[in-house]
């Protein structure tokens, strides 16, 4: 850490992550990362320190990418400043990814018919109402679509409204088990497959949550500049979020996301999401 700038002023409390620089130098550099805040008024000697660790592929990184990466998400302060230039993922990996999801998909939803139709059956034994829950949820660049989902509560008109709350009453014993393996999310697969959503993405939103959230919110809307997901960075990371001091976290989280928008990314969210279905954790 170049100990200039914010780095100067955070250094104690980051000197269990980041090694403070004395000199502008690094004797063993094979493996090293060097933080700067290159918005800081480096001294002529640490400019060119820096210089010379890009031409010997050295990786600098901004004080404030390098908190983003321990943190595994972006932070929301002066975001126009920060992160509009950063809004527009990479066009070639999006098309790529929009094929391999339609594909997956395909081929997922071919496997796991038998699976479909004992949910199915079990859903409907275990209380009255289809077995399949639509609803509009807001999807990519803002558009609404009709998604899928297992349905998990009692099939009453009067007992849908609200999002759902921790213990929710209105969830059967089936639907119980669903949520907390994920299995209710299955449908979307039709989702993927007619190119209303990705694999891996932000989650999509009810239309009267997305509403709310974009009034009190004003940068919400920016999570919509990829599809969205079956699951998600801030999924495998935070869980449900209904609130709107949660919502903002959540939004850290899909910010994080899209800024880094990878195949890379998209691996270590699948392989997390594998987690989070075999351990059942942050249900609702």
């Amino acid at each position: 850490m170049v100990p200039y700038g914010k780095c100067s002023e955070q250094l104690e409390s980051l000197q269990n992550t980041w090694l403070p620089l004395t000199e502008p130098k690094i004797r063993n550099s094979r493996q090293a990362i060097v933080v700067a805040d290159l918005k800081a008024d480096l001294p002529d000697a640490w400019q060119r320190f820096l210089a010379n660790c890009v031409l010997q592929h050295i990786p600098v990184i901004d004080y404030d990418t390098s908190i983003e990466i321990i943190e595994h998400q972006v932070k929301i302060d002066n975001l126009y400043e920060h992160f509009v230039q950063t809004l527009n993922p990479s066009p070639v990996y999006l098309v790529i990814k929009d094929v391999l999801d339609r594909i997956l998909a395909s081929v997922f939803l071919f496997f796991l018919s038998p699976a479909f139709l004992l949910i199915s059956i079990c859903i409907r034994l275990d209380t009255p109402g289809p077995a399949l829950f639509k609803q509009i949820r807001i999807g990519y660049r803002g558009k609404p679509f009709l998604m899928y989902k297992f349905r998990s509560m009692y099939h009453s008109d009067g007992r849908w409204s609200g999002p759902t709350e921790k213990e929710d009453q209105r969830i059967t014993r089936v639907g119980r088990f669903l949520r907390r393996h994920r299995l209710d999310e299955l449908p979307q697969l039709i989702n993927v497959c007619l190119g209303q959503m990705s694999l891996i993405g932000p989650r999509p939103e009810a239309v009267s949550l997305a509403r709310r959230y974009s009034r009190e919110i004003p940068f919400f809307k920016f999570r919509y500049v990829v599809k969205p997901g079956i699951t998600g960075w801030a999924q495998v990371e935070q869980g449900f979020a209904a609130e709107i001091d949660t919502v903002l976290k959540k939004l850290r989280y899909d910010f994080f996301y899209i800024k880094y928008f990878s195949p890379t990314l998209d691996t270590l969210i699948l392989i997390k999401t594998i987690g989070v279905i075999l351990l059942g954790k942050g249900y609702r």
